[in-house]
């Protein structure tokens, strides 16, 4: 199982995540309204989270990726996983789209819509918590939002501060979005 450890001082994390830059958020506020009083993502607003997750270099092939599933297929799954409480349930059906959907934007649609405090398990998330090579399956997931979970709680910080502060403070380290 991966280990994970925050790359810089716990007492730093406010200070890192206030240097976000707010304009980022506002589309997946605005999809979080109509997401959360109807249940499920249709395929554009899949899409539309890979896109607003993913750097701008790999937007276009996850573009390509995520509309090859059918909507048929991302309704159900994101109506499964949002209506779960079980994380295993919640991963399981994200990750078992077959196209375009892993770790990252499985993590980003639970993060954003669903009941429950979840981390984003970005690269640039990953990487401040020590990890190099991203999440390899459901214990490693439910691991990382453990240590996400007890960090934030530990600093009286909302999940949304403590991903920011994750993603920033790697594209302070690596000098763009990485």
């Amino acid at each position: 199982m991966t280990k994970f450890k925050l790359q810089f001082p716990e007492e730093d994390i406010s200070e890192i995540a206030a240097r976000w830059d707010e304009s980022i958020d506002p589309p997946m506020f605005e999809l979080r309204r109509d997401v959360c009083e109807r249940g499920w993502l249709n395929r554009n607003q899949l899409q539309e989270v890979a896109l607003w997750l993913l750097p701008k270099k790999d937007r276009e092939t996850a573009e390509k990726h995520v509309l090859k599933n059918s909507e048929e297929d991302v309704v159900a799954a994101t109506a499964v996983a949002l209506s779960s409480c079980n994380p295993y349930t919640q991963w399981e059906w994200l990750c078992g789209l077959q196209h375009g959907v892993r770790a990252p934007v499985a993590s980003a649609v639970l993060h954003w819509f669903a009941d429950g405090n979840y981390p984003i398990a970005s690269k640039q998330s990953l990487w401040s918590c020590g990890v190099g090579g991203g999440i390899a399956d459901v214990s490693d997931w439910i691991a990382y939002t453990q240590f996400c979970r007890e960090l934030a709680a530990e600093h009286n910080i909302t999940m949304r501060t403590l991903d920011r502060a994750l993603c920033q403070h790697a594209r302070n380290e690596w000098g763009d979005e990485g």
